[in-house]
């Protein structure tokens, strides 16, 4: 609505009866029918009422419009200088941890999954490859036992950088194990628990279902290949995945990613060739040439 530029109170209602208006109601008595002068003078009277109603009320209610605009501008300047202040309290709640809601009904299970390191679960949520030992017995024991004896010192943080954003995270996540065992060198019970922990941590972790499922037919595929029935089976086998495994999450980073799951038998004599070669390679007199 356009502002009223003047206040009403100051108008004066025109004497429509007057001189200056003769013509106009001699006109509309001269074309209206049964219209007397003092009928057009009443008319007259009634609209510039009627408009002046109008404009009062529009008048008053910017003046209110006005008062609450300049007491909200004088509180805006008067906040000014707090304004700087609450920014940063907004940031801090920002960053201030959340406590999620629990249920009340809902008691601890029966079992507690053993914890892989800091370092492995940090891998894992990044989509990274991470040895499988970390998620073995032997792994999630040595991740607690190095939580232990953590040193306050050894809680200390370092940058970190995701997504063009630096951070801090706590030093510890950072460090691979010195006992981390290969992929290659763990025995099949090893890799059969920990390849369990895993699955269910990369879905905890938000993995997308399709990864995970295609990683756990992979492990589902190897357990049921025939090769393990051969001598060194589990070891060719076990040998097969560190290597396809480790491809396979090169290939994601790349986007050239592919279906685990699909055992390749052309790898899987390579994985028994290179088995065999090292078990010649442990004879005893493996070393000693016959030149005849």
């Amino acid at each position: 609505m356009a502002r009223v530029a003047r206040n009403p109170e100051l108008d004066l209602c025109p004497d429509f009866a007057g001189p200056i208006f003769q013509a106009a109601r001699a006109a509309i008595v001269a074309t209206v029918a049964n219209k007397t002068n003092a009928d057009v003078v009443r008319y007259f009277t009634t609209a510039w009422q009627t408009d002046w109603d109008a404009k009062k009320i529009a008048w008053d209610q910017q003046e209110v419009a006005d008062k609450a605009a300049a007491s909200d501008e004088a509180t805006r300047k008067q906040a000014e200088p707090d304004a700087e202040a609450a920014a940063q309290k907004r940031e801090a709640d920002k960053k201030k941890p959340k406590l999620n809601d629990f249920d009340s009904s809902r008691g601890i299970g029966d079992a507690i999954a053993p914890r892989p390191s800091a370092f492995a679960l940090r891998k894992l949520e990044r989509y990274e490859y991470v040895e499988l030992w970390y998620f073995t017995r032997e792994g999630c024991v040595d991740a607690a036992a190095s939580a232990a004896n953590r040193t306050i010192n050894e809680d200390a943080f370092a940058l970190t950088k995701v997504d063009d954003v630096v951070g801090l995270r706590l030093a510890a996540s950072f460090s691979a194990s010195k006992n981390v065992v290969k992929d290659i060198d763990l025995t099949w019970d090893q890799r059969s628990f920990a390849k369990n922990s895993m699955l269910i941590h990369m879905t905890k972790l938000g993995w997308p279902t399709k990864h995970v499922e295609s990683l756990a037919d992979f492990w589902y595929s190897l357990e049921t290949h025939p090769t393990r029935s051969l001598l060194h089976g589990d070891r060719i086998v076990i040998t097969y995945q560190s290597e396809v495994r480790f491809e396979w999450h090169d290939c994601l980073r790349r986007d050239q990613g592919f279906n685990i799951a699909s055992i390749n038998d052309n790898l899987m004599r390579r994985a028994s060739d290179k088995v065999w070669d090292a078990v010649r390679d442990s004879r005893p007199g493996r070393d000693t040439v016959s030149n005849s």
